[in-house]
């Protein structure tokens, strides 16, 4: 309840305050799991309503230096995409490319604008996670008629599905689980009953990477916690969690085989294109159309009709922007970690890891920052813990 009142009266604020865009910001992100039409739609709509707030209301642009920061390497990194595309593609080669292969990177520079301080920002987290739940619950249901209910429904791909419920999951057991009080059972019950529900719709997802990470975030929070009062519900956690595991791997025993063939091949011939364009990468074409050429050249014709990128973040944004990409992309890991001080709350670090443990197992296996639900999922994110990290400062 109390969670609730608080919620209510930032946003009771904000609405006082004239800052209409974040409020339609939240909506987006409460809309992320669900629609990705409306979450776009919604999200354009806050972009613009920030911009006329900044003209007209004189609202400030940015709350925070590292916000600022954020913006700009978002916008150099965009910068060198274009100009690149340009000297490869010409004008009106990247005006043709614009729309499927660069409009999305416009989030790193303009996300940033939207953000207000840290207590006011957790209603973000918590409209994601509203809107997982809601999802999830109504597509529960779904997926008894439907063997791919999440597709056929809601149109989420289960990898992005997924990664939303691990951040749910990390946040539990960071901010409830490990700081867990005996007078407060009913919640510590209800934030078990959550954690269970993720776990069972990522196990229904098939998701193996998933079931990795959900295993790992457990024991990072519960080793450092571990006692001599808790050691047997710890026990009896971690034994239900192995026999989970130990049945979902027999489950899909072959799977794993064929996800694990079919990714190498491709890896292979991803590496082979960055060997091509190590510096700059190549733009000539769209990724998977260059991936078809290799696997053509190398006689994999059963790759070329499935029409795949290279399921990899790191390979793809080595493949298309080659090592100046990388590099300039790095600069946004040492704009966290410049901003991360003594005084910094270890809570704060803690679900900052957790959000990159998630981001770099997912990165690993998927092209993330192609698709909506990844991309907006990651700016968004990335710059909440950018002010996070900086109020702890102040």
């Amino acid at each position: 309840m109390h969670l609730f009142i608080s919620n209510f009266n930032s946003i009771k604020r904000i609405y006082f305050e004239k800052d209409i865009s974040f409020l339609v910001l939240v909506l987006s992100v409460f809309l992320l799991p669900f629609s990705v039409n409306l979450s776009t739609f919604t999200l354009i709509s806050a972009i613009v309503l920030k911009i006329l707030q900044t003209v007209f209301l004189k609202q400030k642009l940015f709350i925070s230096k590292p916000l600022k920061y954020s913006s700009a390497l978002g916008l150099v990194f965009f910068t060198y995409i274009i100009i690149s595309s340009i000297i490869q593609n010409g004008v009106s080669g990247t005006v043709g490319f614009f729309e499927k292969q660069f409009s999305h990177w416009v989030l790193l520079f303009l996300i940033p604008i939207l953000f207000r301080k840290k207590e006011e920002n957790i209603i973000l987290c918590y409209a994601l996670f509203l809107g997982v739940i809601i999802t999830c619950a109504y597509v529960f249901v779904m997926s008894f008629i439907f063997n791919e209910a999440f597709l056929k429904v809601v149109d989420i791909h289960h990898t992005y599905l997924s990664m939303y419920l691990l951040f749910f999951v990390s946040t539990l057991l960071i901010k409830h689980i490990t700081s867990y009080k005996r007078d407060k059972i009913l919640s510590f019950l209800l934030v078990i009953s959550l954690i269970v529900f993720a776990f069972t719709i990522i196990f229904i997802l098939k998701s193996k990477v998933s079931i990795v990470i959900f295993s790992i975030l457990l024991l990072l929070n519960f080793v450092a916690t571990i006692s001599k009062n808790n050691i047997l519900g710890y026990i009896i956690v971690f034994s239900v969690l192995i026999a989970c595991g130990f049945v979902f791997n027999k489950k899909l025993n072959v799977s794993y085989e064929h996800a694990l063939d079919f990714r190498l091949s491709i890896w292979n011939e991803s590496l082979s294109l960055i060997k091509d364009n190590p510096v700059f990468g190549s733009l000539k074409a769209n990724e998977k159309d260059l991936l078809n050429y290799k696997h053509y050249i190398s006689g994999k014709y059963y790759f070329m009709d499935s029409d795949l990128n290279s399921h990899n973040q790191y390979l793809s944004i080595a493949v298309k922007y080659g090592f100046v990409g990388i590099m300039i992309l790095l600069f946004f890991v040492f704009n966290v970690f410049r901003t991360i001080s003594n005084k910094t709350q270890k809570s704060v670090l803690k679900e900052l890891i957790g959000f990159t443990l998630i981001i770099a197992f997912i990165f690993y296996i998927e092209n993330v920052l192609d698709r909506h639900h990844g991309i907006v999922f990651f700016t968004i994110f990335y710059n909440y813990f950018l002010v996070a990290l900086q109020d702890e400062n102040v």
